[in-house]
């Protein structure tokens, strides 16, 4: 046990003051990388799903927003066309008593 200590040690200060096991440490990233992705997909995938469930909550959000929105300018319409109406009316009453 000591001597595996002593050889990680020594590996561990030789890598870190030299380039020696660059292509070694290259190698070995790459040969574990796949087990690296399987044993990530559980974390990424609940990642995944809270960021679905987030933005579908932030959806729902801005749509009730955009239709408060759009129900307040439906009623501002509606005033609108109720006061071009009676302001039509008006210049038609003023305008037969000018005849």
């Amino acid at each position: 046990m000591l001597i595996a200590v002593l050889a990680a040690l020594s590996l561990y200060l030789l890598d870190s003051r030299t380039t020696l096991l660059e292509p070694v440490r290259s190698m070995m990233s790459a040969a574990v990388y796949p087990l690296q992705k399987t044993a990530s997909l559980p974390s990424d995938f609940r990642e995944w799903t809270v960021d679905l469930f987030q933005s579908r909550d932030m959806l729902r959000e801005r749509v009730e927003v955009l239709e408060a929105s759009q129900l307040m300018y439906s009623v501002r319409l509606q005033k609108l066309q109720a006061l071009e109406r009676e302001n039509m009316r008006l210049r038609e009453l003023l305008g037969s008593s000018f005849r």
